[in-house]
């Protein structure tokens, strides 16, 4: 959303803020609801747009130094587990209404967000 509204990332604007920017600048009368709903349809589109330029689930990856240990620090020592992080991909892909292997929208997300 804070894209979509071209809003500073730094700044923890609240959801109702958000719907507050947008009825303002637009003169929209969107909710919180509706705006997560076109934040959903635009991350939606953008997967299909990776995808039919041929990224594939292999593509969403952290390089090679996310995985090994920190030199000092709070995680000093405790590199990032590649599994656990794909089971974490699997999820996100889940509840994106996405297919859980291969990070592709499902068909019926598609219709629910209106995308044809």
């Amino acid at each position: 959303m804070l894209d979509s509204l071209v809003l500073c990332q730094y700044i923890p604007y609240s959801y109702e803020q958000l719907a507050d920017i947008a009825a303002a600048v637009t003169g929209w009368d969107t909710g919180v609801m509706e705006q997560l709903r076109v934040a959903e349809r635009i991350l939606t589109m953008a997967r299909l747009f990776n995808i039919r330029e041929g990224f594939t689930a292999t593509d969403d990856r952290l390089p090679h130094r996310f995985f090994q240990p920190k030199t000092d620090g709070a995680l000093a020592d405790k590199p990032l587990d590649p599994a656990k992080l794909e089971k974490a991909k699997s999820y996100y892909y889940t509840l994106m209404g996405w297919d859980p292997s291969t990070g592709i929208p499902m068909p019926e997300r598609l219709e629910e967000l209106g995308i044809t």
